[in-house]
């Protein structure tokens, strides 16, 4: 089986207190911010979201000066093998879905350069293009036409734009998040305890995991500590 997408599509509950999403560009930005929840407050989000059996749409991210999406929930179809990557930013919890629930209302994003982002926009004629003029402070964008730069994002449908995220691309860990391969849903996820594939928590949280899932009759879920994984 190919390894580099997931069958399995994942949810941390660890993103760091407080940060505006809206200034944030890559992961390593992330923790510029502030450092993910311990463990304790990732683990109760965890709680709350089980005994719930909803993921909250609380999230929205910055396109351009003036433009953001609709507030939206996410998944991200990494290989597990490469999880543990990813909590540095996003804490030691995570819930695993199964994909035909996440297949069925949501969508991956498209991820796009700041300086690529012009691209995106299409007009049905020069004639059209030239009445759009990207502002004054967008320097670094150099979409041309008759020599001018031009941009209209008013164009874009807003379902098109909730599911934008830009960001740098790199070869360097960290450095883009386009190695997250988001999935995104605007407005809450209300999901079945049999939507869940498994749970990984830290060792020391196998236990009272468990007692939390068992309260919801969901006896078959597995719950796998991150310890393991990196031993694998």
């Amino acid at each position: 089986m190919n390894s580099y997408y997931s069958n399995v599509y994942w949810h941390f509950t660890g993103s760091p207190e407080g940060i505006d999403w809206h200034s944030v560009r890559s992961p390593n930005e992330i923790i510029k911010n502030g450092p993910p929840k311990n463990d304790n407050e990732a683990w109760a989000i965890f709680q709350k979201i089980i005994e719930s059996e909803v993921l909250l749409a609380k999230s929205t991210e910055l396109i351009i000066q003036g433009v953001s999406t609709d507030e939206f929930c996410c998944v991200t179809d990494i290989p597990i093998q490469n999880l543990h990557e990813h909590c540095k930013y996003y804490g030691n919890v995570c819930i695993g879905f199964h994909p035909v629930p996440i297949h069925a209302c949501f969508c991956p994003v498209l991820y796009i350069s700041p300086n690529s982002l012009p691209a995106i926009a299409i007009y049905p004629n020069e004639e059209e293009m030239e009445k759009h003029y990207v502002p004054e402070e967008i320097h670094n964008w150099n979409y041309t036409t008759s020599g001018k730069t031009k941009f209209d994002l008013g164009r874009l449908d807003k379902a098109f734009i909730n599911h934008i995220k830009i960001t740098r691309f790199s070869p360097e860990p960290g450095e883009s998040f386009y190695r997250e391969r988001e999935w995104r849903r605007i407005t809450n996820f209300y999901f079945k305890m049999s939507d869940i594939a498994c749970v990984i928590v830290p060792r020391s949280y196998v236990h009272k995991t468990y007692k939390v899932l068992n309260s919801k009759n969901a006896y078959d879920i597995p719950v796998i500590p991150w310890e393991l994984l990196r031993e694998i």
